[in-house]
């Protein structure tokens, strides 16, 4: 049942047993932009939503696992390409509170196509360079935007990171320039003093 929180100041699934509270938060899902060379890696989804269209490698995120982990592991299940979680690049986060969904999107790159398969959520995957991507049949229009502007990015140069919020009625999406990426960023603890 419903009930509504004065402590909390909304409305909560209250189980009308036990009285606790059922929280229902949004479920965590990773892509990831595998590239070779100028091409990007693509999945066509062998059944719904959007069975028959392309996607990024992606899902769910489980627990007990990082999201980098997450990432590589989806990427291995649906195409065979397997990736080091600790070398994805971070490369956006969209938030679609209407669904209760955070997507997590990841930066990778491999030197080969060898090796793709097909998995069991896929029924072809294969890398695309722009000219030659089935822009028409991609699983989702934001798929689309996404990949435009990876694609312009890349031929610039430019290292950013997107933030997005997807709701019915409108989009809000920033885009924060990265003025200097190391390649092995490290958090940085200050010393202590005694």
């Amino acid at each position: 049942m419903e009930r509504f929180l004065p402590s909390e100041n909304r409305v909560r699934l209250i189980c009308a047993q036990c009285g606790e509270v059922a929280y229902s938060n949004p479920k965590i899902l990773v892509t990831t932009i595998v590239a070779w060379g100028h091409r990007v890696l693509l999945c066509r989804r062998a059944g719904p939503p959007a069975q028959g269209l392309w996607a990024l490698p992606g899902g769910f995120v489980e627990t007990g696992e990082t999201m980098e982990e997450a990432a590589a592991r989806e990427t291995l299940e649906e195409t065979g390409v397997q990736l080091a979680p600790h070398e994805l690049r971070l490369y956006g986060v969209a938030m679609l509170p209407y669904l209760g969904e955070l997507y997590v999107g990841f930066l990778a790159a491999v030197s080969g196509d060898t090796g793709l398969v097909s998995g069991s959520e896929c029924s072809e995957v294969g890398f695309f360079g722009e000219t030659d991507l089935p822009w028409t049949e991609l699983a989702y229009a934001d798929i689309g935007a996404y990949l435009r502007e990876y694609f312009v990015e890349r031929r610039s140069g430019a290292h950013v990171f997107h933030y997005g919020c997807i709701e019915n009625s409108r989009v809000v999406s920033k885009v924060y320039r990265i003025a200097d990426v190391a390649d092995d960023f490290r958090w940085r603890i200050p010393p202590t003093s005694n």
